[in-house]
């Protein structure tokens, strides 16, 4: 199940959107102004945003642009209208990974928050990754410094094996490295 962050002032469309999004089995937060949907954004507990680009307060592309911005990284889906295409393109552009045109089918809604989930679910896969090579990293990074302080004083010996076992990590590292990307 997603919090999914439904920013929309259009009353109609979040009353079709929202008992599709939650037949999905996702919990909805509505916000009808992009001042307010950036403040439920900044709680942290939302996953998925579906973003208007016509907000009464400021424009969709606007909100899009402040969140990144702050660094919030869930996945956007824009709605649109035709007439919106432009914008639409330019939230494509800007790392949204979904635009809803138009009226909004029961289809279309579950193929993008799919399409979203599978984008948090890539996310958190990833941090963990991420997070997994911090540690031999700065193993290595300390063991340069070492290497390259002119005050530490090693004797031949200790500067060959402290020299091997940098190389050892770094490969180690670059081996893990590897293994990620062929996943």
């Amino acid at each position: 199940m997603s919090t999914v962050l439904l920013i929309d002032a259009d009353s109609a469309r979040c009353a079709a959107l929202e008992p599709q999004i939650s037949a999905l089995r996702n919990q909805v937060i509505l916000a009808p102004t992009g001042d307010e949907g950036l403040r439920r954004w900044s709680d942290n507990s939302v996953d998925i945003v579906v973003l208007s680009l016509h907000l009464p307060d400021m424009a969709g592309v606007e909100v899009f642009d402040l969140a990144r911005q702050f660094g919030w990284k869930q996945p956007v889906i824009v709605l649109a209208t035709e007439e919106e295409m432009e914008e639409a393109l330019q939230s494509w552009r800007r790392g949204a990974i979904a635009c809803l045109l138009g009226s909004v089918d029961a289809p279309a809604v579950e193929t993008v928050l799919r399409q979203a989930e599978s984008a948090c679910t890539n996310e958190t896969a990833l941090s963990r990754r991420l997070h997994d090579l911090r540690s031999p990293m700065a193993a290595i990074i300390m063991q340069l410094e070492m290497l390259s302080n002119p005050d530490i004083m090693l004797d031949d010996t200790e500067r060959c094996a402290l020299i091997a076992a940098t190389v050892n990590k770094s490969k180690c590292l670059l081996n893990h490295i590897d293994s990620f990307y062929r996943r």
